[in-house]
């Protein structure tokens, strides 16, 4: 051996700055297992339903979020003690205040609604939604590269989604998932829904398309792609606006604050709209029914008011118009208190309903398709103005980390979050996002992100601190509670569903024990107003139990004043006890509320025939088709006859 061999052989077993070191993984931080449990709730959510419950999907993913967030809590800041961010900059704190302020006030408002139960799941939801967004801002301010990881998952969540919702609109697979309306609606239960949801993740893998390694940019873009076709199949025209508004706003955010990304950027987002029209285009092109290539031109031709008023999608469209006219009547009335959370549903038919599609009685409202209209008319204008308060300041911390980031990464990462707000916000001017469990899950994130960098960026967030024992301890109480109400509201749905199988199959003594079985103090009505108290009227009435067909009927006009069906069914149960005179006045107000409700016409009609009230019997007859009944068309003829004969 050589003596330069040696000596170099010799210097590397003694000299420590040359001695080979090995490899050590770096330790996980508390933040980073928080990330990990976040990936596991943002894989999981989506999969779970509930055939069972009104909707698929809300109930069950609402408890399932309840008792991640109790669990999270207890674990990461009662047993492990997770140091805090806290005391927060005073931004950060106003934010939390003025959510927790509008929680409050809409409490006071539910206190002068015509039915407060009804708006307790509503409250807790706002709540809930307050503390994953505490708990995302804790998590990003304690380890900004927990941002990267979840975005990562997003990707994921953008594949399996995108695929689900492909596979299923050509009939190819998930057929059987269940859905409220027309395919595609993926693993939302909604076509309108899923669009949106298609949307909000938008954000999540621009993030990782710019940053990621080779490798994600690769998935990434097929997943982005994956997106495209998606929204444009889910013939949804809020998640194409709010699609419109991410590429609009970070394209605007990266030439005002990003100088070394515009050209990139501009170029990126030509590339995107060639993209989307060329798939648009192929889709169209590629439909051998004709189906999608239509709605989508109805669709897009609505968006600048082109389309044929013959259309269907205009038909929506002038429909949802009546009902945000006759939501600002009612926010006329109530300016200051509104009606009370989720007592929009409960008042809104007191504004008449002649023209529009509830009229009928068959069908009822159940949202006004615009966040800010039914905020304004549940919770007032001081409502809408903390709203828009807390959503605006938190933009504003976003504004804040943009101008003065501590790296481009952040710069583009809070752009792109912002920009998903931008999506919300659009999207909640014709739709309801706020519904879902998932969607205010990915807004949250969003906010987390951009609260959480704040903080970061925050001189006062140099020095950590111990969360105050009563925190964490709060967050589980409320997260419990809130688990607690979707037991009792999956409950209540179950039993309903079941009550209302029963009755189509006229087995009132089944339907009648599921009646008894899902009441509780806790939920009243579900999401149309409907209550199992009616449901048991119906059942009682028809075992002829008339004394408790009333109390019950009662109770349900009570749970929901405004109700068709109810004062129908009170009309019915005076008609059967041969009492005509207490009958009408019920049958009357049910006009009233749904003018073209037929079968009220006939019943009402029959009442007037038996009071001797022949001109009301033949003019209520005449508003509807008889042709064919013939005990109505002989009581037409006779009421004509004894109409006649009359001075």
């Amino acid at each position: 051996m050589s003596k330069k061999k040696f000596a170099r052989r010799q210097l590397s077993k003694t000299d420590p700055d040359t001695a080979p070191v090995s490899k050590q993984k770096p330790a996980t931080s508390p933040y980073h297992s928080m990330a990990y449990w976040f990936v596991a709730l943002l894989l999981v959510l989506p999969v779970i339903f509930s055939r069972q419950a009104q909707d698929p999907a809300i109930t069950p993913r609402y408890i399932l979020l309840s008792i991640f967030v109790a669990v999270f809590a207890l674990f990461f800041y009662v047993f492990q003690r997770t140091e805090s961010r806290m005391p927060y900059p005073p931004l950060v704190k106003y934010i939390f205040l003025i959510g927790l302020a509008l929680v409050a006030w809409s409490l006071v408002c539910l206190f002068f609604s015509v039915n407060p139960t009804a708006g307790f799941y509503e409250i807790l939801r706002q709540l809930l939604n307050l503390i994953v967004l505490f708990l995302v801002t804790e998590m990003v301010a304690g380890s900004q590269e927990t941002t990267l990881r979840i975005c990562k998952i997003f990707v994921v969540v953008a594949l399996v989604q995108s695929f689900v919702g492909i596979l299923q609109f050509y009939d190819i697979a998930f057929k059987e998932l269940p859905g409220a309306n027309a395919k595609p609606f993926g693993l939302m239960a909604n076509r309108n829904l899923f669009g949106s949801a298609q949307a909000f993740v938008i954000p999540f893998v621009l993030f990782v398309l710019y940053i990621g390694s080779q490798k994600w940019k690769y998935v990434s873009g097929v997943a982005l792609f994956s997106l495209i076709i998606s929204l444009i199949i889910s013939q949804t025209r809020a998640a194409w606006l709010a699609a419109l508004a991410i590429l609009l706003v970070s394209v605007v955010l990266v030439v005002i604050f990003s100088p070394d990304n515009r050209k990139k950027w501009i170029l990126g987002s030509v590339v995107a709209v060639v993209t989307i029209i060329l798939v648009a285009f192929l889709l169209i092109s590629t439909d051998k029914d004709g189906v999608l290539s239509q709605q989508v031109k109805e669709r897009a031709a609505s968006l600048v008011n082109a389309a044929s008023d013959s259309t269907q999608s205009i038909e929506n469209a002038n429909d949802r118009l009546g009902i945000w006219k006759k939501t600002t009547e009612l926010v006329r009335d109530h300016p200051i208190i509104g009606v009370g959370p989720s007592n929009w549903k409960l008042n809104i038919l007191s504004y008449g309903s002649a023209g529009l599609s509830w009229s009928g009685g068959y069908f009822v409202p159940d949202r006004v398709h615009n966040v800010y209209l039914q905020m304004t008319a549940e919770t007032g204008f001081p409502g809408l103005i903390l709203y828009m308060l807390f959503w605006v300041l938190i933009a504003v911390a976003g504004f804040k980390v943009m101008m003065k980031p501590v790296s481009e990464k952040q710069r583009i990462q809070v752009i792109l979050m912002v920009s998903g707000l931008a999506a919300f916000a659009t999207d909640s001017m014709f739709s309801f996002p706020t519904e879902r469990i998932e969607h205010m899950l990915y807004v949250m994130l969003m906010a987390g992100f951009i609260l959480g960098n704040f903080i970061a960026n925050s001189k006062p967030a140099a020095a950590t601190s111990r969360m105050p024992a009563w925190l964490p301890l709060s967050v589980v109480f409320i997260a419990l509670l809130n688990g607690i109400m979707g037991v009792k509201k999956h409950r209540f749905e179950k039993n309903l569903n079941y009550a209302i199988a029963y009755e189509n199959e006229n087995r009132f003594q089944e339907m009648m024990e599921y009646t008894e079985a899902g009441k509780n103090s806790w939920v009243n009505v579900d999401q149309v107003g409907i209550s199992l108290q009616a449901k048991a009227g119906i059942a009682y009435r028809a075992q002829k139990n008339y004394p408790t067909a009333l109390e019950q009927m009662n109770l349900a006009m009570k749970y929901n004043p405004n109700s068709p069906m109810v004062y129908n069914n009170l009309g019915t149960i005076y008609t059967e006890m041969n009492d005509y005179k207490k009958a009408i006045p019920y049958y009357e107000k049910a006009l009233y509320l749904a003018p073209d409700f037929d079968i009220v016409k006939k019943n009402l009609a029959f009442n007037y025939y038996s009071v001797g009230n022949y001109k009301g019997a033949i003019k209520t007859l005449e508003k509807v088709k008889i042709d064919g009944d013939e005990f109505l068309v002989n009581m037409l003829n006779d009421a004509r006859i004894k109409a006649s004969a009359l001075p």
